[in-house]
């Protein structure tokens, strides 16, 4: 192999090489945080007080405290993930009724207006139904998607 081709080889392997070490290490970082999120974590206590190194304080204990990761395998984080996916699925049934009951107000806002329409021969009936139906059901689904941000919120805690 000539010594420029062999050259331009090892240098797109070292390149590789290391953009596969890059995505290793944010899959691994984007990992710890949603551990971090989900409560999965050891607290490593201070005997002083709240400092850069320990930047979190236990009221209960009276200590200052920083969180360490616990390390799991890609098994286990799998697992982790499934399950949260499961409560997930079934979670917030407020939030599903407003969606549904959008939906409701979307379809049967339509139909109004075309009874409507039909009943008076008025085109102005239909759009007015329309619009009107289109601004509730928004508003039932902007209320939902309040719901699930809190909830995100409520779930980080």
């Amino acid at each position: 192999m000539h010594d420029k081709v062999k050259e331009y080889l090892e240098k797109k392997e070292r390149e590789q090489e290391e953009k596969q070490k890059l995505q290793e290490e944010e899959r691994r970082r984007n990992q710890e945080r949603h551990l971090f999120g989900l409560g999965i974590f050891e607290k490593v206590y201070s005997d002083g007080d709240v400092s850069q190194e320990y930047p979190e304080y236990d009221h209960e204990l009276k200590k200052a405290f920083k969180q360490v990761h616990i390390p799991v395998t890609d098994e286990e984080y799998a697992k982790i993930c499934s399950y949260e996916e499961k409560e997930e699925a079934g979670k917030n049934s407020i939030m599903q009724i407003l969606t549904v009951i959008a939906r409701i107000f979307f379809i049967g806002g339509f139909l109004v207006g075309l009874f409507l329409a039909s009943a008076l021969m008025s085109v102005e009936a239909f759009f007015l139904s329309v619009i009107v139906a289109f601004l509730s059901g928004m508003s039932f689904l902007a209320f939902a998607e309040i719901i699930k941000l809190l909830q995100k919120l409520v779930d980080k805690e």
